[in-house]
C-alpha cells in the first residue's frame, strides 16, 4: 500500500500539494464511514447466530482466531 508520502509525491505539481492531502483525507473518511455500515450490519447477523447457533459460532470464532495466529506468527 502507498504512504501518503508516496501519493503526494505522485501528485505533486506546483499548488497541488493541498488538493492531494485532501483528496487523501476524503477517501480516508470515505473508507471509515464504509467500514462502519459494514460493522452495523455485521453485528445483528453475529447476534442472531449466537442465538440460534451458540456452538457453530464458537467453533467459526476458534477458527478465525486459530487463522490470525497462524498469520500473525508467520510475519
Amino acid at each position: 500500500m502507498a504512504s501518503i508520502d508516496q501519493l503526494q509525491k505522485a501528485d505533486a505539481k506546483p499548488g497541488t500539494e493541498d488538493v492531494s492531502l485532501d483528496r487523501i483525507m476524503q477517501q480516508g473518511h470515505e473508507l471509515g464511514a464504509a467500514a462502519q455500515d459494514a460493522l452495523k450490519t455485521f453485528r445483528p447477523v453475529v447476534e442472531q447466530a449466537l442465538k440460534d447457533k451458540p456452538l457453530t459460532t464458537l467453533l467459526a470464532a476458534s477458527a478465525i482466531g486459530f487463522i490470525l495466529a497462524a498469520l500473525v506468527k508467520r510475519s
